[in-house]
């Protein structure tokens, strides 16, 4: 996914308006590396953090993760 297809960061305290699979506040190793995390929101909760958007959308609607407050970004237009 290239940067011009996504949304800004979003805080916290706003929640997506569509269900899906969103990139969450990614991981930052002690390197500067960042990884990608996605997770999958059903409308009210997030979703387990997954290293994939394929397994977001798997996972999401089996586990829930304790962290319900996640920065996350999303596509600009629908795939």
């Amino acid at each position: 996914m290239k940067e011009d297809q996504l949304t800004p960061w979003f805080p916290a305290e706003v929640k997506p308006v569509h269900v899906g699979v969103y990139e969450v506040e990614p991981m930052q190793l002690d390197s500067g590396f960042r990884w990608p995390i996605f997770s999958y929101w059903n409308g009210k909760l997030w979703g387990t953090a997954c290293l994939s958007r394929e397994d977001a959308e798997k996972w999401g609607l089996v586990f829930k993760t304790a962290d319900q407050n996640r920065q996350w970004r999303g596509l600009r237009s629908k795939p």
